[in-house]
Order: C-alpha cells, then structure tokens, then sequence
C-alpha cells in the first residue's frame, strides 16, 4: 500500500469513529482501538482504550466532530 493510499485508509478510519452509529457499537470500537490505545485531551486529561470502550457507547449525545485531515 502506498503512503496516500495509507493516508486515506486512516482518514477513513478516523472518521469512522466520529459517526454516532460507529460510537455506540462497542464490537466495531474494539477493532478500531489499539489494545495500547491511549488519548490525551486538551484538558490534558488521559483516556485508555478501556475507557473508551465503556465511555462511548453510553454517551447520551455524542458531539458532532469535525476533525480535518491535511495532507503534506
């Protein structure tokens, strides 16, 4: 697979997790998170893949994301 074609495989991906249907499906999260997930938030708070597993399939309103993806 080539750089852009990676590239856009990941763009892909990423967003995939923004959608709301994809947020409540715990099976389809644990394909997409690593098992050494780990996330660090602007409130420099850190989030764990089993943090997210539990926290976002029960987020009563997920926010709408918008997360561009620029290419070099």
């Amino acid at each position: 697979m080539d750089n852009l074609s990676l590239l856009s495989t990941l763009r892909e991906l990423e967003c995939e997790l923004h959608q709301p249907k994809c947020r409540k499906d715990r099976e389809r999260l644990a394909q997409l998170f690593a098992s050494d997930f780990k996330e660090f938030g602007r409130s420099g708070a850190s989030y764990t893949r089993d943090h997210m597993l539990m926290s976002l399939p029960t987020d009563p309103e997920p926010p709408q994301i918008y997360a561009p993806i620029r290419f070099s």
